[in-house]
């Protein structure tokens, strides 16, 4: 996992997908700045308790001043767009909601508990995939059922399929998985 601690992330959106990215920031200890003309009202509770700054305005590329991550959030694709160019062009992580191949970096899908952090991800293969595991296993956690495994054993192939270490693709995931 990467630190992100007391470190400086934009956030450009303020609707459902960027509230969930600065969940996810928040929760991780980070600096969080959220750049948009509107914010929902989750993002508005977060800056009255000073949990995120927030900058009411449309992105310009001066906003990623002493960022170390970027997170291009809104439904305007050329806003995106234009987050994601000056962010690479400054050596920034950018994280695109909407274009997962414009991205340096995806964000798992976390369960926690206790100390124990377990991310899951399907490399942004199929998010609601990750999301439906992750919330499986929560589940599980809290009763000791066995529906992520479950899971598990009904993937699609595309998704347990991975790399070996010769680069030939072997199964994963569906054989070994006892409860």
């Amino acid at each position: 996992m990467l630190q992100i601690r007391d470190k400086r992330c934009l956030v450009v959106g303020g609707g459902r997908v960027a509230t969930r990215r600065v969940r996810a920031l928040v929760r991780a200890g980070a600096r969080v700045v959220v750049v948009s003309p509107h914010i929902s009202d989750e993002l508005r509770a977060r800056v009255e308790l000073g949990e995120i700054e927030y900058i009411a305005e449309t992105y310009q590329p001066h906003h990623l001043e002493g960022a170390f991550l970027a997170f291009a959030a809104t439904d305007d694709a050329d806003v995106n767009e234009a987050v994601r160019q000056t962010a690479q062009a400054r050596r920034i992580l950018i994280n695109v909601a909407s274009k997962a191949a414009h991205s340096d970096f995806h964000l798992p899908s976390t369960v926690h508990a206790g100390v124990v952090q377990i991310a899951i991800s399907t490399t942004a293969k199929s998010p609601s995939t990750a999301k439906a595991l992750r919330e499986a296993l929560q589940s599980d956690l809290l009763d000791g059922g066995t529906r992520f495994v479950e899971m598990l054993r009904t993937l699609p192939p595309d998704l347990v399929r991975a790399p070996s270490a010769d680069g030939e693709s072997e199964q994963r995931g569906s054989q070994g998985c006892e409860p």
